[in-house]
């Protein structure tokens, strides 16, 4: 900028800009100053606003693993270990060596065998001993032998997989998973015992998933709290709610799930009254 307004004034001074041309020239060179003053304000302003979002983000990262770290170390009697505690227990365990034998070598090729093969091979392991281990593959993310474990569970006889998955329900690492397992099943009364013990935990969004796997599992539980989320604000939660309610009833009643609330609430309403006439006879219909 120093140079420019020199050289203006050095052609002033030699008669080829006039004293008009020096104040243009002076004036645009302070706006422009004003400007760079401004900008470099704005990039120091955003490269703190930038670390201040780094500093946030580290903080919020630490305390997840802070909360992950004392949600691994919970281990009441009545739930399920996490982790390495699982592991350590479930190998220490008292087993028929047979069993064992059997259930060891099941578990080495796991990851490698065709998903026949490992529903077929499954068939030779009582269920109390393989299923344990099978929840802690599915908690494995990363697991190679994740596919075939889940593919197992859904194949799994629900009067004597259902109590022995149940108390694994309240585990959030693996709960989500089992009760899309469990929702797979034929419906049988062992699985909506089971689901019905966690039907009050959680967030609004376990509920619904939930409500939703007890209507698939044939219980009337299932159905009368489908149309209880039919009032939530959350369009996620509507969505789920409908749906299960159509595969459990066959109708909808016209619930639009983004109308305003005011006649959303209005269908929800003849949901309520309908199934207070008509739990008592109300029977699935057939998929």
């Amino acid at each position: 900028m120093k140079k420019l307004s020199a050289l203006i004034l050095a052609l002033s001074a030699s008669g080829c800009a006039t004293p008009g041309d020096v104040e243009k020239v002076a004036a645009g060179v302070d706006n422009v100053a004003e400007r760079q003053v401004a900008s470099d304000k704005t990039v120091r302003e955003m490269i703190a606003h930038v670390a201040e979002l780094k500093r946030e983000i580290d903080s919020l990262d630490h305390l997840m693993t802070s909360m992950r770290k004392r949600i691994d170390a919970l281990s009441p009697p009545s739930r399920p270990l996490s982790g390495e505690d699982l592991e350590r227990l479930l190998a220490g365990a008292p087993m028929d060596p047979v069993v064992r034998a059997n259930l060891d070598a099941y578990l080495k090729v796991l990851h490698e065998v065709k998903p026949e093969k490992a529903i077929e091979d499954a068939l030779t392991i009582p269920a109390d001993k393989l299923l344990p281990y099978l929840v802690l593959i599915v908690r494995k993310l990363q697991s190679p032998a994740r596919p075939n474990a889940i593919l197992v569970l859904s194949k799994a006889k629900p009067a004597d997989a259902a109590p022995i998955l149940e108390p694994y329900l309240s585990d959030g690492s693996v709960r989500g998973e089992l009760l899309n397992i469990m929702a797979e099943w034929e419906a049988h009364d062992a699985t909506r015992q089971a689901l019905l013990k966690h039907a009050n935990e959680g967030t609004e969004s376990w509920r619904v998933m939930l409500a939703d796997a007890l209507t698939k599992a044939r219980s009337r539980e299932g159905v009368k709290t489908l149309i209880d989320f039919l009032y939530s604000e959350e369009p996620t939660i509507r969505s789920i709610a409908i749906e299960g309610l159509k595969w459990g009833t066959g109708f909808d009643m016209g619930y639009k799930m983004y109308a305003g609330k005011e006649d959303r609430w209005a269908v929800a309403d003849k949901w309520k009254a309908w199934w207070k006439e008509n739990e008592a006879k109300f029977e699935f219909p057939k998929h």
